[in-house]
């Protein structure tokens, strides 16, 4: 199978295409079975923000590490990894990377979803306290119902 990239843009109703995707369906003959995939692509200021959110963390004393390992504990926490197991028993955890190489928009909200719910239950971080640190600090407030 080949693979045929085509960017458009969601207007809320539909997919604008860019200006090659007519040529690009052309290319397709017709009958023929295709596979589209959908990926957001991450946002700047939400991976911004989420970092700055860890700094707040530290800063608010609900952690005393710093937020490197912040986030692997949170990753160990919400389970964002693979187990692997040992001969003798035992089993490492390889947390799983949330790089913009990695991790969509879509799985980057959820992951931050997750930790959310883990920080308040775990750490007991007043999260809207937290939050509205890192919304001054990177001018970017982000919709509650994603985080």
């Amino acid at each position: 199978m080949s693979k045929l990239q085509i960017t458009a843009i969601w207007n809320g109703s539909a997919f604008v295409p860019d200006h090659v995707f007519a040529e690009d369906c052309a290319a397709i003959s017709r009958g023929k079975q295709v596979m589209l995939t959908v990926e957001q692509n991450r946002h700047p200021e939400f991976h911004a923000w989420f970092f700055a959110m860890l700094g707040a963390v530290c800063r608010a004393g609900y952690w005393e590490g710093d937020q490197d390992s912040l986030l692997r504990y949170i990753k160990l926490g919400v389970g964002w990894g693979d187990w692997y197991p040992h001969s003798n028993g035992g089993a490492t955890f390889v947390p799983k990377s949330i790089s913009f190489a990695r991790c969509d928009q879509a799985m980057f909200q959820r992951f931050v979803w997750y930790a959310k719910h883990f920080l308040a239950t775990r750490l007991g971080v007043d999260t809207d306290s937290i939050f509205a640190q890192a919304d001054s600090e990177t001018g970017h407030a982000v919709d509650r119902r994603a985080a």
